[in-house]
C-alpha cells in the first residue's frame, strides 16, 4: 500500500516542482524589469514584492500538494475547454502587466513620482501581501478552483460557500483585483 502511494505522488512532484519553478520565474521577471529599467538593484520594495510573491505562491503549491495534489494537477495543466483558454482574456493583462513593471522601472530611473512616503510603500506592500493571501485562501478552500475557467462535471463540481465565499462569491478575483489595484496606484513605487 504504501509502495502504491508513492507512485501516485511521483507524477505528482513533478507539476509541484514545475510550479515552484514557474513561482520563481514569475518573480524575477518583474522584479528583473524593474531593476534592469531601473538602472539599480537597491529597491527594497521590488525586493520585498518579489519575496511576498514567492513565499505566498510557494505556501499555495506546497499546501496544495501536501492536501489537495489533484487541485495542484488542475493548476498546473488545466484542461484545454475552458471558456476562454489562452485569448485575450490571458494576453490583454498580461500586456498591462509587462507595461506596468516597464513604467515602474522607469520611474524609479526618472524620478517621476518621488512623493510617496514610506508609510504608503509599507501599506502598499501589506495590501499586496492580503492580495495574495485571499487568493491563496480561495484556492485552499475551493477544490475546483482552476486556470480555466469551465463546469468541471466530471470532478462532480458543486458551489463552494465555505471560507472566503461566505463573503464574497470570486474570492480569488477578489484578491486579483486587489493586488493589481496596488500595483497601478503609486504606492508600490
Amino acid at each position: 500500500m504504501r509502495f502504491s502511494r508513492r507512485l501516485e505522488r511521483k507524477p505528482i512532484m513533478s507539476y509541484l516542482l514545475r510550479r515552484l519553478a514557474l513561482t520563481v520565474i514569475l518573480a524575477v521577471i518583474p522584479a528583473g524589469l524593474i531593476f534592469g529599467l531601473a538602472g539599480r538593484w537597491d529597491l527594497w520594495n521590488v525586493w520585498t514584492y518579489a519575496g511576498i510573491f514567492v513565499v505566498l505562491f510557494s505556501f499555495l503549491i506546497l499546501a496544495l500538494y501536501r492536501k489537495k495534489p489533484d487541485s495542484l494537477k488542475e493548476l498546473v495543466n488545466p484542461p484545454s475547454r475552458g471558456r476562454f483558454g489562452f485569448s485575450f482574456t490571458f494576453i490583454a493583462p498580461l500586456v498591462l502587466l509587462i507595461l506596468h513593471w516597464s513604467i515602474a522601472g522607469l520611474d524609479q530611473r526618472f524620478h517621476w513620482s518621488d512623493i510617496v512616503p514610506l508609510a504608503g510603500l509599507v501599506a502598499g506592500l501589506v495590501i499586496v501581501a492580503i492580495g495574495f493571501g485571499l487568493l491563496t485562501w480561495a484556492v485552499l478552500v475551493n477544490p475546483f478552483y482552476s486556470a480555466s475557467v469551465r463546469i468541471q462535471e466530471e470532478r462532480g463540481q458543486r458551489v463552494i460557500s465555505a471560507g472566503p465565499y461566505a463573503i464574497v462569491r470570486h474570492p480569488g478575483y477578489a484578491g486579483i483585483a486587489e493586488w493589481h489595484s496596488i500595483l497601478c496606484s503609486r504606492s508600490f513605487r
